[in-house]
């Protein structure tokens, strides 16, 4: 297995068992911290300059120091596609929604709801899964475009695929096995 495969597989597993602990508004402010982390760090990468020009870009006072801003690069550099785009902008609404009124605490309120079910869930249909299942696929399927996003080698629009019936139950099956897979090896550790 490939160091960058193996630090793929660390990080997503890290990722689903955030996600999994506490409340739907530790979730979600978790979700959009580790995102927000995770492609500032690809940024980094792919950005010329020397630590201290890149400490001033992503420094909060700078023009990429929030995660709408980075999510806006992201799609610009190639990285991300413009639904990984909204995806991250959404999750950025919300958790500015959730910062901001205390009563937004959870993802079975109504206007929560609606909000995450605009998401783009790699899995799931809208309304297909309950609320907190959909909008954990939906930040995962973003994580994964954001770390796919390291192999990017020229500027070019990604385009975020669109499925027939059959290819997204395939696919659900597929990463379902994985997911197996994964938690088995974790188990295992």
């Amino acid at each position: 297995m490939k160091k960058r495969d193996l630090e793929f597989i660390t990080i997503t597993l890290t990722f689903q068992r955030e996600l999994k602990e506490g409340s739907d508004r530790t979730c979600l402010l978790m979700a959009a911290s580790f995102l927000e982390s995770e492609l500032e760090r690809v940024l980094k990468i792919k950005l010329v300059g020397d630590p201290a020009f890149k400490y001033d870009l992503f420094d909060f006072k700078g023009p990429l120091g929030d995660l709408s801003s980075k999510s806006k690069m992201g799609y610009a550099l190639g990285i991300i596609s413009e639904k990984m785009m909204a995806n991250l902008l959404l999750i950025d609404a919300l958790k500015n929604e959730f910062v901001r009124d205390y009563k937004a605490t959870t993802f079975e309120d109504p206007l929560i709801t609606q909000q995450i079910y605009n998401l783009t869930s790699g899995l799931y249909l809208k309304y297909e899964a309950p609320t907190r299942r959909y909008f954990c696929n939906a930040a995962f399927t973003t994580l994964t475009f954001i770390l796919i996003g390291l192999s990017v080698k020229k500027f070019k629009e990604k385009i975020h695929p669109e499925y027939t019936e059959t290819e997204r139950l395939e696919r659900l099956k597929y990463y379902e096995e994985i997911a197996d897979q994964l938690i088995n090896l974790s188990n295992k550790n």
